[in-house]
Protein backbone atom coordinates (compact mmCIF):
# COMPACT_ATOMS: atom_id res chain seq x y z
CA UNK A 1 0.00 0.00 0.00
CA UNK A 2 1.46 3.39 -0.94
CA UNK A 3 1.98 6.22 1.54
CA UNK A 4 -1.00 8.23 0.24
CA UNK A 5 -3.32 5.30 0.87
CA UNK A 6 -1.86 4.75 4.34
CA UNK A 7 -2.33 8.43 5.15
CA UNK A 8 -5.89 8.37 3.85
CA UNK A 9 -6.75 5.29 5.91
CA UNK A 10 -5.14 6.86 8.97
CA UNK A 11 -7.26 9.99 8.55
CA UNK A 12 -10.44 7.98 8.16
CA UNK A 13 -9.56 5.87 11.20
CA UNK A 14 -9.05 9.00 13.27
CA UNK A 15 -12.47 10.24 12.28
CA UNK A 16 -14.25 7.07 13.26
CA UNK A 17 -12.17 6.09 16.28
CA UNK A 18 -12.13 9.44 18.01
CA UNK A 19 -15.35 11.37 17.76
CA UNK A 20 -15.48 14.78 19.36
CA UNK A 21 -17.90 13.60 22.03
CA UNK A 22 -15.67 10.69 23.08
CA UNK A 23 -12.71 13.01 23.08
CA UNK A 24 -14.40 15.34 25.54
CA UNK A 25 -16.44 12.84 27.61
CA UNK A 26 -13.88 12.37 30.37
CA UNK A 27 -13.19 16.08 30.51
CA UNK A 28 -16.91 16.80 30.78
CA UNK A 29 -17.39 14.32 33.60
CA UNK A 30 -14.42 15.72 35.52
CA UNK A 31 -15.44 19.37 35.30
CA UNK A 32 -18.06 21.07 37.42
CA UNK A 33 -21.31 21.51 35.57
CA UNK A 34 -21.77 25.26 35.74
CA UNK A 35 -23.10 26.92 32.60
CA UNK A 36 -19.76 28.51 31.70
CA UNK A 37 -18.00 25.14 31.79
CA UNK A 38 -20.77 23.46 29.80
CA UNK A 39 -20.63 26.20 27.15
CA UNK A 40 -16.85 25.95 26.91
CA UNK A 41 -17.04 22.17 26.52
CA UNK A 42 -19.76 22.47 23.88
CA UNK A 43 -17.55 24.89 21.97
CA UNK A 44 -14.67 22.37 22.16
CA UNK A 45 -16.96 19.61 20.90
CA UNK A 46 -18.12 21.84 18.06
CA UNK A 47 -14.53 22.67 17.12
CA UNK A 48 -13.52 18.99 17.17
CA UNK A 49 -16.52 18.11 15.01
CA UNK A 50 -15.57 20.80 12.47
CA UNK A 51 -11.99 19.50 12.40
CA UNK A 52 -13.21 15.94 11.93
CA UNK A 53 -15.57 17.04 9.20
CA UNK A 54 -12.75 18.82 7.37
CA UNK A 55 -10.49 15.77 7.56
CA UNK A 56 -13.37 13.54 6.44
CA UNK A 57 -14.17 15.78 3.46
CA UNK A 58 -10.52 15.95 2.42
CA UNK A 59 -10.19 12.17 2.72
CA UNK A 60 -13.30 11.55 0.62
CA UNK A 61 -12.01 14.00 -1.98
CA UNK A 62 -8.64 12.22 -2.15
CA UNK A 63 -10.30 8.82 -2.30
CA UNK A 64 -12.61 9.96 -5.09
CA UNK A 65 -9.68 11.27 -7.11
CA UNK A 66 -7.63 8.09 -6.57
CA UNK A 67 -10.51 5.88 -7.71
CA UNK A 68 -12.13 7.90 -10.48
CA UNK A 69 -8.97 9.04 -12.28
CA UNK A 70 -7.75 5.59 -13.38
CA UNK A 71 -11.26 4.37 -14.20
CA UNK A 72 -11.84 7.49 -16.31
CA UNK A 73 -8.61 6.87 -18.18
CA UNK A 74 -9.60 3.27 -18.92
CA UNK A 75 -13.04 4.36 -20.14
CA UNK A 76 -11.60 7.06 -22.37
CA UNK A 77 -8.96 4.81 -23.94
CA UNK A 78 -11.31 1.87 -24.48
CA UNK A 79 -13.87 4.22 -25.99
CA UNK A 80 -11.26 5.45 -28.48
CA UNK A 81 -10.31 1.87 -29.36
CA UNK A 82 -13.95 0.89 -29.86
CA UNK A 83 -14.61 3.93 -32.05
CA UNK A 84 -11.79 2.90 -34.38
CA UNK A 85 -9.44 5.78 -33.62
CA UNK A 86 -6.51 3.33 -33.58
CA UNK A 87 -7.64 1.15 -36.45
CA UNK A 88 -9.98 -1.72 -37.07
CA UNK A 89 -10.65 -4.39 -34.44
CA UNK A 90 -11.46 -8.04 -34.85
CA UNK A 91 -14.80 -9.20 -33.49
CA UNK A 92 -13.15 -10.91 -30.51
CA UNK A 93 -11.12 -7.77 -29.72
CA UNK A 94 -14.27 -5.68 -29.93
CA UNK A 95 -16.12 -8.06 -27.56
CA UNK A 96 -13.30 -7.99 -25.00
CA UNK A 97 -13.03 -4.21 -25.16
CA UNK A 98 -16.79 -3.78 -24.93
CA UNK A 99 -16.84 -5.95 -21.81
CA UNK A 100 -13.96 -3.92 -20.36
CA UNK A 101 -15.82 -0.73 -21.16
CA UNK A 102 -19.08 -1.96 -19.60
CA UNK A 103 -17.33 -3.16 -16.42
CA UNK A 104 -15.38 0.09 -16.14
CA UNK A 105 -18.60 2.05 -16.53
CA UNK A 106 -20.18 -0.01 -13.73
CA UNK A 107 -17.13 0.61 -11.54
CA UNK A 108 -17.38 4.34 -12.19
CA UNK A 109 -21.08 4.33 -11.27
CA UNK A 110 -20.32 2.44 -8.04
CA UNK A 111 -17.63 4.95 -7.13
CA UNK A 112 -20.08 7.80 -7.69
CA UNK A 113 -22.73 6.02 -5.60
CA UNK A 114 -20.27 5.48 -2.74
CA UNK A 115 -19.04 9.05 -2.83
CA UNK A 116 -22.61 10.34 -2.86
CA UNK A 117 -23.42 8.11 0.10
CA UNK A 118 -20.48 9.42 2.12
CA UNK A 119 -21.08 13.06 1.23
CA UNK A 120 -24.80 13.17 1.99
CA UNK A 121 -25.57 15.23 5.06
Amino acid sequence: MDEDCKSLLKNLTQIFDRSAIEYNKEKFLEESCDITTVNALLEEVSLEQRKSSAVYSKSISQLTHKLKTPVGAVLWNVEMLLSGDYGDLTESQREILQETYDLSKQMNERIITCVNHFTED
